[in-house]
């Protein structure tokens, strides 16, 4: 079933530009924050022995996931704070996934593939754009317990959070604020490209970001494009500590 949050209006007036800004605003702050909370999280818990067995891969890997949970977290408490409380509906969180997700997922893995080799085609036309930039994460080789962990972390965690505070709560707020889906679909992935901090790979995930908001406001909920996610994701984690 298809969820209309709300019909958007033909003119975007001053207080909807103040809502985006202030969400916007507020995500970039919470993302800092989240940074040093985060990693200074974890070097205390590293100094207090608190992690002795820990590889620095999957440390580096589950970092991410705490900070995406911090923020989340202060962006529902500053909505709470702000009386714009934001529901599971509005998060795209009112139902679980079902078999339909499962399908949408697939034909949107496929429109995925398809935008990204045209966007890319197009980037190559800029001038000292380099397509083949290889992106550097800072991640080494896995085995056994910890190649578990951070399949767990980079291929479920990961995703699930992302889309929850990409697609669910900004994309959410967003719509909330009767922004038409097409231009919170292009603030959300553009938000979510800059977070990857790397022209090519943001090209990358703007595309898949672009898919995931669709499937996000055809369904109603992250499901699907969560699942998009972990399909790409389990591509970069074969590719990156199995294959290699």
């Amino acid at each position: 079933m298809k969820v209309v949050l709300k019909k958007p209006h033909l003119a975007f007036d001053k207080a909807q530009w103040i809502g985006v800004a202030t969400w916007i605003g507020g995500m970039a702050a919470a993302y800092v924050v989240a940074a040093y909370l985060s990693s200074g999280l974890f070097l205390v818990l590293q100094k207090i022995g608190a992690l002795p067995f820990a590889n620095q891969t999957v440390l580096v890997l589950a970092q991410h996931v705490v900070a995406y949970i911090i923020v989340i977290t202060l962006l529902l408490a500053g909505a709470w704070r702000l009386r714009q409380t934001l529901s599971r509906r509005d998060m795209g969180l009112w139902r679980l996934l079902d078999w339909r997700d499962i399908g949408l997922s697939i034909v949107g893995m496929l429109a995925y593939l398809v935008l990204t080799v045209l966007l890319l085609a197009v980037a190559r036309l800029i001038p000292g754009f380099d397509v083949n930039q290889v992106q550097n994460t800072g991640l080494g080789k896995l085995y056994s317990y910890d190649l578990l962990m951070a399949f767990l972390v980079l291929v479920i965690a990961t995703p699930f959070f992302e889309e929850l505070l990409f697609r669910g709560v900004l994309y959410g707020r967003l719509r909330s604020l009767r922004l038409s889906w097409w231009l919170a679909a292009v603030i959300v992935s553009a938000l979510f490209g800059a977070a990857h901090m790397q022209w090519n790979v943001a090209v990358d995930v703007f595309a898949l970001s672009l898919v995931m908001c669709a499937l996000r406001e055809k369904t109603g909920n992250i499901w699907a494009g969560f699942l998009v996610h972990v399909i790409k994701n389990f591509i970069a984690f074969y590719v990156v500590f199995v294959a290699t």
